[in-house]
């Protein structure tokens, strides 16, 4: 599939206000892509290359280096890229506009394909080391100048983290659902599978190259985190046990960090709210896992809190923090 599709379906869903017709569009966009390739369709649509459990650097450009992406390939001056960017707020935008009135914008340019657009950005992402940063933007530059100007928009936007689609990820799901089972009836199925492996791309490619019954079949496994459920927020105790139907189990409500435990063998992997690896944080989490957790393999839940040894009291949720990486 061309890059150019995603980009003009992609303005089509932001010049569009209704969420029913959002899906439509990005549903039209997953029927239309080769199977192979639908995973990195939903990773490039929700701004994630790859889940944080994975712990794989996402390319996350920042302000300054995506003008310098952008002055090199439009070749202007810095000072030109700023002011356009002071009227238009979009980096975007800002890069549509210049490389169109590029003169060289597509005389020798090759067609972009998802798979190099992404490869691309994943390529850069990983860039490290001394001299990274002229190294990613070479890399960048190099895609841009391949780029029509309404794809230079959305992969400044998708480098900077700020795509404006406007869809969550269940819209996302229901666009999945609608295009390759006919329906938002399987929505369902495609969420529980998200839940319990906490990779929207990897359901997508399951769904579009075996169907919804083999989505159905992905489960738990030990080392893929699953989605922690949240709670909801009600105005009153009154109006939560109506919601229950006036029968509830409540438990204190701890003041710390929810972990949860993967545990295969010796090795215990430690993931935070979000999915993302804390296991360097919490060294004696880790021990007392392994010293009393009889299972050989299991996953565990719960909250870690940090307690005053000398009174047996729990300490703020700030002590927690101090562990955080830098």
């Amino acid at each position: 599939m061309l890059y150019e599709n995603l980009a003009h379906a992609y303005d089509k869903i932001e010049s569009t206000s209704g969420s029913l017709e959002k899906i439509k569009i990005l549903s039209d966009l997953f029927k239309a892509a080769e199977p192979s390739v639908v995973d990195k369709v939903v990773a490039l649509t929700i701004g994630k290359l790859h889940p944080d459990w994975k712990d794989e650097p996402e390319i996350g450009v920042a302000e300054k280096m995506a003008i310098q992406v952008v002055t090199a390939a439009a070749s202007v001056p810095e000072s030109v890229v700023r002011e356009l960017l002071r009227k238009t707020g979009d980096i975007g935008s800002t890069a549509e506009e210049l490389l169109g009135a590029s003169a060289q914008a597509t005389l020798f340019a090759q067609a972009l394909t998802v798979p190099a657009v992404y490869d691309t950005l994943d390529e850069a992402a990983k860039i490290s080391g001394s001299g990274s940063s002229k190294e990613k933007i070479s890399k960048l530059v190099s895609i841009l100048t391949d780029a029509h100007p309404i794809e230079a928009r959305y992969i400044l936007r998708t480098v900077t983290g700020s795509l404006r689609l406007g869809l969550g990820d269940m819209g996302v799901i229901d666009a999945l659902s609608t295009a390759f089972t006919g329906s938002r009836d399987a929505r369902s199925a495609i969420e529980d599978a998200f839940n319990v492996c906490s990779d929207l791309s990897r359901v997508a490619c399951v769904l579009a190259e075996k169907g919804i019954d083999a989505v159905r079949k992905i489960h738990t496994e030990v080392g893929v985190p699953i989605r922690m459920m949240a709670a909801k927020k009600l105005s009153s105790p009154a109006e939560i046990m109506e919601k229950v139907e006036k029968k509830a189990l409540v438990e204190f409500k701890y003041d710390g960090e929810r972990i949860q435990a993967h545990k295969n063998g010796d090795k215990v992997t430690l993931y935070s709210r979000r999915q993302e690896i804390i296991t360097n944080q919490y060294p004696d989490v880790v021990d007392l896992i392994r010293t009393h957790v009889k299972a050989k393999s299991c996953v565990l839940e719960g909250e870690c809190v940090a307690i005053d040894p000398a009174t047996g009291r729990i300490r703020p949720f700030q002590e927690l923090m101090r562990r955080r990486r830098k």
